[in-house]
């Protein structure tokens, strides 16, 4: 029977890496155009959907990334 320690050291680290993906998945989530076909559905499925979610975003949500287009002007 395992004891509470082992049960502590197979969680945590499990914890964090769900917790890890989350964050970048939400993070990339945030960068990505406002325009983007299911934007909403990918956030609901990377915060949801346990540690397959953000992979699952990782790997196949559209990347639509805004461009910021700043004039740029060149003076001699």
């Amino acid at each position: 029977m395992l004891d509470l320690n082992t049960i502590l050291i197979i969680i945590i680290p499990i914890g964090i890496a769900q917790l890890t993906l989350i964050v970048f998945g939400v993070r990339d989530w945030l960068k990505q155009d406002p325009n983007m076909p299911n934007r909403t559905m990918w956030l609901i499925i990377i915060l949801l959907v346990n540690f397959i979610g953000p992979i699952l975003y990782f790997i196949s949500a559209p990347r639509y990334e805004q461009v910021i287009v700043e004039d740029d002007v060149w003076t001699e």
